[in-house]
């Protein structure tokens, strides 16, 4: 039997109405689905980035965080200022409940178990963050980092921080950790003081740079040869005052101060123009001086100051070379003694040195010249016939002569 139209034409007219509704259903469903929030935990594995896997090979460098929002964004941060440094990240679980000394403590045997380069984590305070580094024998480091507007800007700067320290004790380097004994004590003043910023109060031990050398500390760590180019000045004479030249002398050093060498000077001749007794004429009378040293002595150098002392004894022999000549000619001249004559003397000098270069020292010296003999240059007079017509002195040389020196020396 047929249904009538009526009755047919409701059942279709139902089931294109279910068939909608259950399509819009659908809809809704899968744009609830996507509308939906992102698992938070895997938000944060996928912003933080997977740390590295324990590497034997590796330094390790263990960083404690829970889950929380800074934990997420320290862990990212250093991973990405540690990118390029051949260092294994590894994220330990350090209960945030206990006080300082505790998490120190742990910490310390976290680092010896897994034998890493050290631990660190971060605590926030209201005017920025403290950052805790602690390595295997018990040594922390508590850093204060402030001045930042913004808690991410202050976790950025701490990432800085840790991939410095990081870098310095793979390397070995010194980097200011308190000992453990003195890291015990503050951590006991920090943990019974509940204000955050007691972290100031707990200041690293300072690990002073070691000083560079100066130059008289490199002078004194070997033997050197000196060769020395100075002036020298001498109360010669009561003919001339002072008597200048160049002084010339070379020698070794050992590395404890001794020192032996010798020594030439360069002085200009002695020249003085008399007349004769008898008016007949002038004579012109000439000295050349030839001083020749061995040297002795003894030189202190000061670690820090750059100045040495010198003592010094100088053995002089004075090579003389006398000449007289009459430009008239009419008589003859006698000298009392050979033309060249030798005269012994001995010279203390005390010499201060101040180097500005290991190679380089200037130098002052003041001394005294002994001569061992008196000397008196005089001139005899003959006529033609040899027959004596008087004689003039000419030359006196002090027996004791004053010397300063002024110059320049030179270490090899």
């Amino acid at each position: 039997m047929q249904e009538p139209p009526t009755k047919r034409a409701a059942a279709r007219l139902g089931a294109s109405l279910l068939a909608s509704l259950g399509a819009a259903l659908a809809w809704g469903l899968a744009t609830h689905a996507s509308a939906a929030p992102a698992d938070p935990v895997a938000d944060a594995s996928t912003e933080t980035g997977d740390l590295d896997e324990p590497d034997a090979e590796r330094p390790l460098l263990l960083l404690a965080a829970d889950d929380g929002e800074l934990a997420a964004s320290m862990l990212r941060a250093v991973g990405i200022e540690l990118n390029d440094v051949d260092v294994a990240l590894e994220r330990i679980d350090l209960d945030p409940s206990q006080d300082l000394q505790a998490r120190i403590h742990a910490g310390q045997q976290l680092v010896r178990e897994r034998s890493a380069v050290g631990l660190v984590w971060l605590d926030p305070r209201p005017d920025g963050l403290t950052l805790h580094l602690v390595v295997g024998d018990g040594s922390v480091l508590l850093r204060p980092v402030l001045g930042f507007s913004d808690r991410i800007g202050a976790i950025e700067a701490a990432a800085v921080i840790i991939r410095h320290f990081t870098t310095d004790l793979i390397a070995g380097r010194p980097i200011g950790l308190t000992p453990p004994s003195v890291a015990g004590d503050h951590g006991q003043e920090h943990a019974a003081d509940p204000d955050p910023r007691a972290a100031d109060q707990v200041e690293p031990t300072p690990v002073a740079e070691p000083a560079p050398l100066t130059a008289t500390e490199l002078l004194r760590e070997r033997s050197h040869a000196r060769l020395q180019v100075a002036y020298v000045g001498q109360a010669w004479a009561r003919e001339r005052a002072w008597d200048s030249g160049a002084e010339l002398s070379l020698g070794w050093r050992a590395a404890a101060g001794a020192h032996v060498g010798a020594g030439v000077a360069l002085i200009p001749r002695f020249e003085r123009t008399v007349s004769h007794p008898t008016g007949s004429g002038v004579m012109t009378y000439r000295v050349a001086r030839y001083p020749i040293s061995l040297i002795a002595g003894y030189q202190h150098a000061w670690a820090r100051s750059g100045l040495a002392l010198d003592a010094q004894l100088r053995v002089v022999a004075e090579l003389h070379h006398r000449r007289a000549t009459d430009p008239i000619g009419d008589i003859s001249l006698e000298f009392g003694g050979s033309r060249l004559r030798v005269i012994p003397a001995i010279e203390p000098r005390l010499q201060l040195d101040y180097l500005p270069l290991v190679q380089l020292s200037l130098f002052i010296a003041l001394g005294v010249r002994v001569a061992l003999i008196d000397t008196l240059y005089s001139v005899s007079y003959a006529d033609e016939l040899g027959r004596p017509l008087g004689e003039t002195v000419v030359l006196q040389p002090n027996l004791i002569s004053p010397v300063a020196v002024l110059g320049v020396a030179v270490y090899l």
